[in-house]
């Protein structure tokens, strides 16, 4: 079992988004690090149930001032990841991200991805 986090500030005029397209971000939904002056902190946990089962997840909250208004955004991301046989690994995750910002909306979301290596 791993636990992490972190603290994520962007700049005032360029936000984040400069920075290599955010290669460190911990969020599925890249929609508000990289804001400009936004502040966010995370955490996060990684469970290995054995070698072929891991389960993950990250929460964070991010506030943002863009100058027309302070918008504040919640993101919780579960990630399940299980590994069939050498070559193919099946993965899941839901993602939930709530919003006050009036541009944008809260979702859910649901995804289910294959990789099969050859």
């Amino acid at each position: 079992m791993s636990f992490g986090g972190g603290y994520i500030e962007a700049a005032d005029g360029a936000g984040a988004g400069n920075m290599l397209n955010n290669p460190w971000d911990p969020f599925e939904e890249d929609t508000h690090t990289d804001r400009p002056n936004s502040e966010t902190w995370y955490v996060q946990a990684e469970y290995a149930v054995n070698d072929d089962l891991t389960l993950s997840s990250v929460y964070g909250e991010s506030d943002t001032d863009e100058g027309n208004g302070d918008a504040k955004f919640n993101e919780f991301n579960f990630v399940v990841a299980y590994q069939v046989c050498e070559s193919l690994l099946l993965e899941a995750a839901y993602i939930n991200l709530t919003t006050t910002d009036d541009a944008d909306e809260g979702f859910d979301k649901l995804w289910i991805h294959a990789t099969y290596e050859f």
